[in-house]
């Protein structure tokens, strides 16, 4: 087991921040990648590029100094502007160099999981939160669901939650609901797994916060 110490000198070092001559880049796959670093499909659109995140010289430092064996990227992160649709993207993963096979480059992987509260069409910010399943090593939305990119949408109709028109426990899929918020009839709860850039004027992809932990 890592001791935050120790944690927090990997995070550093595979988010290009110090310790040795090392870049960090940002890459996107629509498919899931291997422990041994294969398996990440990037887009084949020339206009994609992995996104330098961090260099060893300190001139880029997107992911804040790690602490108590966690980081997370300071800012947005924005890929190049798509010039055409993709197909869904369903991870992220940090490289040591920005082209190459992944085999030989990643170093870190995560799937593009996150969730939105609504309420009369307004979002409740930080009102749902994603349970992690450490034994299995995956979060327990993605085992509910297969696995299967795609954005989920739960419904609250005042007495229960569903899904597809079927009453559900969001305990199922690893949803819990901030103590502060009580839901109320046509509450809705999206799960985005994954995203669909298309064609348009605007960055392809806009990276909120990525958080990574290390156990």
């Amino acid at each position: 087991m890592f001791t935050h110490r120790g944690a927090n000198l990997a995070l550093d070092l595979i988010t290009g921040r110090s310790y040795t001559n090392i870049s960090a880049y940002l890459g996107m796959s629509s498919t899931k990648p291997t422990r041994a670093g294969g398996n990440f499909t990037e887009p084949s659109a020339s206009e994609y590029a992995r996104v330098l995140v961090g260099t060893y010289n300190g001139n880029v430092k997107l992911f804040s100094a790690a602490s108590e064996g966690k980081t997370a990227n300071n800012d947005n992160i924005y890929f190049p502007v798509a010039k055409e649709n993709y197909s869904r993207l369903l991870y992220v993963g940090i490289f040591s160099s920005s082209t190459g096979a992944a085999a030989s480059a990643l170093v870190w992987f995560a799937p593009i999981l996150y969730a939105e509260y609504v309420r009369s069409s307004a979002e409740i910010a930080n009102a749902v939160t994603l349970s992690y399943d450490k034994e299995n090593d995956i979060h327990t939305f993605l085992s509910a669901v297969n696995e299967t990119g795609g954005d989920y949408e739960f419904t609250y109709d005042g007495s229960s939650w569903k899904l597809s028109g079927s009453a559900i426990s969001l305990s199922t899929y690893g949803i819990t609901i901030s103590s502060d918020v009580t839901p109320a009839s046509g509450d809705t709860i999206t799960v985005h797994f994954g995203i669909v850039p298309t064609n348009k004027t605007v960055p392809m992809v806009e990276v909120g916060k990525i958080s990574i932990e290390m156990y």
